[in-house]
């Protein structure tokens, strides 16, 4: 046998089912319009402890004081049509309220989705705020959805104008995670607009954190980050409206002129930001950690290094789509993200083309200063022997290489030194020795080069010190009148390490005019001094 629910009735609106909700002030039914000027199904809530009747009228003339909002709750009517002591009002019935909406599993909102969600609950509190009502009971239970729209309800709690307050005054308000510090213990009788941005801050936290709560300013913490409970770095953009937001002190708060401002500068820096943009580009990126040539080409910095970071963390196969744009997408910024994508498959990666990338890593500095001695000597020895000369090039550039194998090969391929290079190369070879060391200085030697080129290469055929050696020096200084003419020359004989033993060799060789001669001899007895004061 089928019971069936006690009909109720309030003036035109009717109950067919007991009451499906009870809070604290009163409870809550499904109710139809029997006199047929509303259609459909509304929501009617009736007092139930006549002590709260003040707040209940409180909830009520707040709504009707309002004009109407988009994201503010209607009231369709009210009246006390059985008792005066359980006065009704009845709105439009929502699908669910916003804690409910998140915490629905269906339901999975994007960063920006939660944005636009926000700012239309922010521009409902503003519309309040406008009419001089603080709500004071801002929270995700007071937020009623209707079609995924958001509508502020229940202003049970809320300040009007210069009416006085409803609650006592050692009596708090608000829910506990999301109320503002200054109306914890009720005594703060100053409450402002402020309080209810507060609560705001909390509201935008549990959106983007899908459904995550926390009493006071707990999202510093690192077990509250955003960025750190997301793995995200994005997340740390929204920490500039936090900070101006779930602050203790008011005075720090935003308007919610300010906040709606704020989310939308907020809202373009997560657009603009490099993982961002590299999503929209390769949507992909974060579960095959790759993308075809033609979207990897249209990579800038900034993208290149988060792409290669998301496949430094997940590690996955190697990419031939990305060897194939790399040589182009090497640059100052990006080679260091580059250089540990490369290690990770270089025994994949064909020799041929992975040395043509060394030859580009080693161009920039920021790769060689990071590496251990082993590391930099592989990827310098690669680029070294790429066919091309910008490897060679870039290899002799490095300021602190002494490793003779490599600076052996660079001296050999000499011809294909630009300027700048073959200096680097000059001065390296003043004190390392290396088999073509001697070969390579007596071809710079016979052919164009700076006074500076020519002083290190004096320089360095002294270190040599052999008879083939002090000859090219001695050929050096017999074309030349005086030593004001290349002072550089002499230069060198000082630089060298080895020019005390080998300095009576080239005075030997004569053939010198005399002031050159005499220069040489007075450079001997000097270096002669120099020598005993340094057995002393």
């Amino acid at each position: 046998m089928v019971v069936k629910s006690k009909v109720r009735k309030w003036g035109k609106w009717e109950a067919n089912e007991n009451s499906f909700a009870r809070g604290g002030q009163g409870l809550v039914y499904r109710v139809r319009d029997t006199s047929c000027e509303y259609s459909g199904i509304f929501v009617l809530k009736e007092l139930l402890n006549p002590k709260r009747n003040e707040r209940f009228s409180n909830e009520i003339k707040a709504i009707t004081l309002l004009s109407k909002h988009a994201h503010v709750i209607d009231i369709i009517d009210y009246g006390s049509y059985k008792d005066p002591d359980k006065p009704t009002y009845v709105m439009p019935e929502a699908d669910n309220n916003l804690e409910s909406h998140i915490n629905d599993e269906s339901v999975k909102l994007s960063v920006l989705e939660c944005l636009s969600l926000f700012e239309k609950i922010v521009s409902g509190v503003e519309h309040l705020h406008n009419s001089r009502i603080i709500h004071r009971d801002i929270k995700p239970d007071n937020v009623l959805m209707f079609s995924g729209e958001p509508k502020i309800s229940d202003f049970g709690l809320c300040l009007i104008g210069d009416m006085p307050r409803v609650t006592e005054t050692q009596e708090a308000v608000g829910p506990r995670y999301y109320m503002a510090p200054e109306l914890e213990d009720g005594l703060f009788l100053d409450v402002d607009f402020n309080a209810d941005i507060y609560s705001l801050g909390k509201i935008l936290y549990f959106l983007l954190s899908g459904g995550k709560v926390f009493s006071r300013e707990k999202y510093k913490l690192r077990h509250w980050n955003l960025s750190e409970i997301k793995d995200d770095c994005r997340y740390e953009i929204f920490n500039l409206v936090f900070q101006r937001t779930i602050v203790e002190n008011r005075h720090q708060r935003l308007t919610c002129n300010e906040l709606i401002n704020e989310i939308s500068e907020v809202r373009k820096k997560y657009l603009d930001h490099p993982i961002t943009t590299l999503e929209n580009k390769i949507p992909q990126v974060h579960t095959s950690f790759d993308g075809t040539i033609q979207q990897l080409s249209t990579l800038d910095e900034p993208e290149w290094n988060e792409s290669l970071k998301i496949r430094k963390i997940n590690n996955p196969k190697h990419s031939e789509s990305i060897i194939s744009v790399a040589f182009d997408a090497i640059t100052e910024k990006t080679a260091e993200s580059f250089f540990y994508e490369l290690n990770r498959y270089h025994e994949e990666i064909n020799i041929e083309k992975m040395s043509a990338l060394a030859s580009k890593l080693i161009s920039f500095h920021s790769v060689i200063a990071f590496l251990d001695e082993e590391k930099q000597r592989e990827l310098i020895y690669l680029a070294v022997k790429n066919k091309g000369a910008m490897g060679v090039n870039a290899a002799a550039k490095i300021f602190n290489l002494q490793d003779p194998k490599i600076l052996d090969m660079i001296a050999l391929r000499v011809e294909e030194l630009e300027s700048e290079s073959l200096e680097h190369l000059l001065m390296l070879s003043v004190s390392c020795s290396y088999p073509n060391r001697i070969n390579m200085l007596l071809w710079v030697l016979s052919h164009e080069h700076s006074k500076v080129s020519k002083g290190f290469i004096v320089a360095g055929l002294m270190h040599e010190g052999s008879d083939k050696a002090i000859d090219g020096v001695a050929e050096i200084f017999r074309e030349i009148k005086s030593i004001e003419e290349y002072p550089e020359l002499f230069q060198g004989i000082a630089w060298s390490s080895k020019a005390h033993s080998n300095i009576k060799k080239l005075i030997w060789r004569g053939g010198y005019n005399d002031d050159i001669g005499c220069s040489l001899e007075i450079l001997s007895e000097l270096s002669d001094e120099v020598s005993d004061i340094d057995k002393k």
